[in-house]
C-alpha cells in the first residue's frame, strides 16, 4: 500500500481476518420463522444486525452511530429494526437505551442479550434458547 499508491505508514491499519475461512454461506437468505416470532418482525422488515460484547469497557464499536442514523433510516425505510446482540453490561446497556429513547426507536431497536454459539443450525434447530 505503501509503495503502490504512496501512502504513509500513519494512515493504513491492519484488519485481522475477523470471518470464519470455514462458514459455510447459506444458499438462501430467508428470516428464520421462529427469530421472526420470536422478536415480532414480519418479511417486510429491513434488518441492521450487530453482534458483539456490549461492554462500557470496551473501545468504540459503532453501534452508537447506527442508533444516532437510524431516524434518516426510518425517513426512506421505515420497516427497518435494528438489532443489537450480545452480552452486555448494567452501564452500556443504560447508555445505549437513552440514546434509544432521545432518538425515539422504542419500536424499531432490539438489544437480544447474550446469544449462544451455535456451530450448526438445521432448519428445525433453535440456536438462541431463551
Amino acid at each position: 500500500m505503501i509503495e503502490k499508491h504512496q501512502l504513509s505508514g500513519n494512515s493504513i491499519t491492519v484488519f485481522h481476518n475477523t470471518l470464519d475461512p470455514y462458514f459455510n454461506i447459506p444458499k438462501t437468505f430467508e428470516k428464520p420463522n421462529y427469530l421472526l416470532k420470536r422478536y415480532s418482525l414480519n418479511n417486510e422488515n429491513k434488518i441492521i444486525l450487530t453482534l458483539t460484547r456490549i461492554n462500557c469497557n470496551e473501545e468504540y464499536k459503532g453501534y452508537d452511530k447506527i442508533i444516532e442514523a437510524l431516524p434518516c433510516v426510518l425517513e426512506r425505510f421505515p420497516n427497518t429494526i435494528y438489532i443489537l446482540a450480545g452480552k452486555y453490561d448494567k452501564y452500556e446497556k443504560e447508555r445505549i437505551m437513552s440514546l434509544v429513547d432521545k432518538y425515539k426507536l422504542d419500536d424499531n431497536f432490539i438489544l437480544t442479550g447474550f446469544i449462544a454459539e451455535v456451530y450448526a443450525i438445521s432448519s428445525k434447530s433453535n440456536p438462541f434458547p431463551g
